[in-house]
């Protein structure tokens, strides 16, 4: 399969996990989010962002992006739904993301709205120390969300016909498959797009990267710490949905 690549997403699929793992190859650097607001103010990188004013100034910035990286992580819902698809038609090869549990990822999201700690730092745990109660109405509207967005992406696939590999955060990252299964799948997935023999450690690096015990933000213990967390789970959980344990 042909670079540049596109890692399409709904939030907390684990896309970042998937970027970082083809970003830690010698030989490829993945874009992460370059249309998200907060690149602003994170020190993302370039605020690719603050050059889109209009549509017509999209392939300008894509093509950027593909000068100076072998891909980008894009989430559905950052832009609109016709800016969405010309970026995924601009792109060779798209890997399309998901995570079956919403339940869990609408959860995610709504802690680190709280805590503002996306990705695991060293005060992740003195954050989630402190968690308040979250409102219904918001799960509610994060769940309404994430449906919509996970149904553009897939309209999106359909019209443009685009040759789509699927991925589910559960199986991707089942936390009951050994390391040495997930760290093999990855490298496989990888090896369609570089030389990963190339990079004699990159199976380590992959490893480092997915050892939940130093990477891994929400986990049922940071659920348990939301003080509804059980009036959440009462209303929400479901066989669509999924459940928080």
């Amino acid at each position: 399969m042909n670079l540049p690549l596109l890692i399409l997403a709904h939030a907390r699929s684990g896309s970042t996990a998937l970027r970082d793992c083809f970003d830690r190859h010698d030989s490829c650097s993945i874009c992460n989010e370059p249309f998200n607001p907060t690149r602003r103010t994170d020190g993302w990188g370039y605020d690719f962002l603050g050059e889109f004013k209009t549509t017509k100034d999209l392939p300008a910035i894509l093509d950027r992006i593909a000068l100076q990286y072998d891909g980008a992580k894009h989430l559905v819902g950052q832009l609109g739904v016709e800016h969405t698809a010309m970026i995924a038609r601009y792109f060779p090869s798209v890997i399309w993301m998901i995570r079956r549990n919403r339940l869990r990822a609408v959860v995610s999201a709504l802690i680190a709205e709280q805590t503002l700690v996306w990705h695991l730092r060293e005060e992740s745990q003195e954050l989630s120390d402190k968690l308040q109660p979250i409102s219904l109405d918001r799960v509610a509207e994060f769940l309404a969300n994430q449906e919509r967005n996970i149904e553009n992406a897939e309209q999106i696939i359909e019209s443009e016909q685009l040759p789509v590999i699927r991925l589910v955060y559960e199986d991707l990252f089942d936390p009951e498959k050994s390391l040495h299964s997930r760290v093999e799948e990855i490298y496989k997935l990888v090896g369609n797009f570089v030389d990963v023999e190339t990079d004699p450690k990159f199976r380590f690096k992959i490893a480092e990267r997915l050892d939940q015990a130093t990477n891994k933000v929400s986990t049922s213990n940071t659920y348990r710490r939301i003080p509804n967390i059980q009036e959440i789970e009462g209303a929400f959980g479901c066989e669509k949905n999924g459940s928080l344990f």
